[in-house]
């Protein structure tokens, strides 16, 4: 007697070699054994501001980038290196020949944690950033 279990398809997986999905959706299947996600093959390119307006990319253009994807909870998840990202807005295209000529696009900001002369504000305060801001600053404390 099989096991009847649902699970959710992401882009980063697919339900079988014929059947790959980019949209999120809840199938159903019948198993004696637990099924594994499958990580789609990723590719990542680094391009310069602002970088392709879509997904059809010249990859002699983007430069690649590798990624360690990590299986967590039913999700892949990727790690980027320190060594392929720049302080400063990075821009990276993900692609998969699996998503039909669909990507994503991401800005990743770096910042520098040189907060003055300590990541506490040499007690005067605390380092803080936000979206807007270039670099981490000093907020100084009340009296």
């Amino acid at each position: 007697s099989g096991v009847s279990t649902a699970s959710t398809v992401s882009p980063y997986t697919t339900a079988s070699p014929s059947q790959a999905t980019t949209t999120p959706s809840t199938t159903t299947t019948s198993t004696t054994t637990p099924q594994q996600p499958l990580v789609a093959p990723l590719k990542v390119y680094s391009y310069s501001k602002p970088g392709p307006p879509d997904c059809n990319i010249d990859v002699s253009e983007g430069v690649p980038v590798d990624v360690a994807p990590i299986a967590f909870d039913g999700n892949s998840l990727l790690t980027f290196y320190d060594k392929d990202l720049t302080e400063g807005v990075n821009v990276l295209l993900i692609v998969s020949d699996s998503w039909n000529n669909r990507c994503a696009k991401l800005r990743v900001t770096v910042k520098s944690q040189n907060c003055g002369d300590g990541e506490d504000c040499s007690g005067k305060g605390a380092c803080y950033t936000n979206t807007s801001m270039e670099e981490y600053e000093c907020q100084c404390c009340p009296g």
